[in-house]
């Protein structure tokens, strides 16, 4: 017999089939596909059973039992990360793209600005004529 267990690792969520469920404080090893073989501590163990006679589920927890796969998790999450933020930048950047309005032609503006320069100076009267000497 072998159950179905959910890990939770910091750097990602496995679903396997294991021989028996470990218990909170054993320690596995995986041998992880993205950053090849792992030890891990299990910090914790969730059953969920169902009243109606359904399947129920179980949890895992894990975090790493060396530093070497400690430090091996965190570069792979680094990386997850720094991913998904790049996405997100090109996202948020095709948006303002596609989002962007057509340029304003703002010659009437200025011809209008120009206009109301010259008459604002054509009228305008020096108070202290003194200063103009």
């Amino acid at each position: 017999m072998s159950y179905e267990i959910n890990l939770h690792f910091p750097h990602v969520d496995w679903t396997v089939r294991m021989p028996a469920v470990p218990r909170k404080g054993d320690k596995v090893e995986f041998a992880d596909p993205d950053i090849g073989d792992t030890s891990w501590y299990v910090t914790e163990v969730a059953y969920t059973a169902y009243t109606d006679g359904s399947e129920g589920s179980i949890n895992l927890a894990l975090d790493p039992a060396d530093e070497d796969t400690k430090e091996r998790s965190d570069r792979l999450e680094a990386d997850r990360l720094d991913s998904l933020r790049s996405a997100r930048v090109n996202q948020l950047r095709e948006s303002v793209r596609a989002n962007r309005p057509e340029p304003i032609d703002d010659a009437p503006l200025r011809d209008a600005r120009a206009r109301q320069d010259a008459a604002l100076r054509a009228n305008q009267e020096p108070t202290d004529r003194a200063t103009e000497k």
